[in-house]
């Protein structure tokens, strides 16, 4: 059982690979395959592996509930909460929410405010609290119900790294172009691609180790 758990996992990094590379040998010319394009290949299989990790995480929480006499009700509904933030990214990232969300603002006031010209600033303003709940979530998975699970922990870890990497990333290249702005670009893609396949991972194995 545990060698085909490391052959689903691994999988899912290798089509991760593959999904960069098509990106990498074919995005400028095709955007079926273009990382930063909506409504394609790499988007509805990010957006499909998010929705993944929250629908693993509500399955958690349901199994956990007939467990309450061992398990806390703290760490049984933030399963429910870990639930809704991946299934929102899943949605976010077909559908774009939050670039359309910056749509309806008026960008000339957001720069006399002090918000800068770049849209990216928009939209981590506009969701910070978000950002700031799911910074709270995570301390709180790994400073208790994580602490039974070693792997699970590490998989976290490094799924949140990638992802402040991919916001790290997208300030940068909000005032890079051409070639420079395209590389930081295929980065922070592909930082989001692999933080999701980490955050996937962590959740299956607690799956499995958790007996639930």
């Amino acid at each position: 059982m545990l060698q085909k758990n490391r052959k689903i996992i691994l999988s899912i990094f290798i089509i991760d690979v593959v999904i960069v590379l098509l990106h990498i040998l074919f995005g400028k010319v095709n955007d079926f395959y273009n990382l930063d394009k909506e409504y394609n290949l790499p988007s509805f299989y990010s957006a499909i592996k998010l929705i993944s990790i929250g629908a693993i995480s509500f399955v958690i929480f349901i199994f956990a509930k007939k467990k309450l006499v061992r398990k806390k009700w703290q760490e049984i509904y933030s399963w429910i909460a870990l639930g809704l933030l991946f299934i929102y990214l899943g949605f976010d990232e077909f559908f774009t929410i939050h670039e359309k969300t910056i749509g309806y603002l008026n960008p000339a006031l957001l720069v006399k405010l002090g918000w800068f010209s770049n849209h990216v600033f928009y939209w981590v303003m506009l969701f910070l609290p978000f950002i700031i709940l799911a910074l709270v979530l995570f301390y709180y998975f790994i400073k208790t119900i994580l602490t039974r699970f070693h792997l699970v922990r590490i998989f976290f870890i490094v799924g949140a790294s990638f992802f402040a990497l991919v916001i790290f990333s997208e300030f940068l290249g909000g005032f890079m172009e051409g070639n420079v702005g395209y590389v930081i670009m295929t980065l922070e893609e592909s930082f989001e691609i692999f933080g999701a396949s980490s955050f996937l991972a962590g959740s299956f194995i607690y799956f499995k180790q958790d007996n639930v």
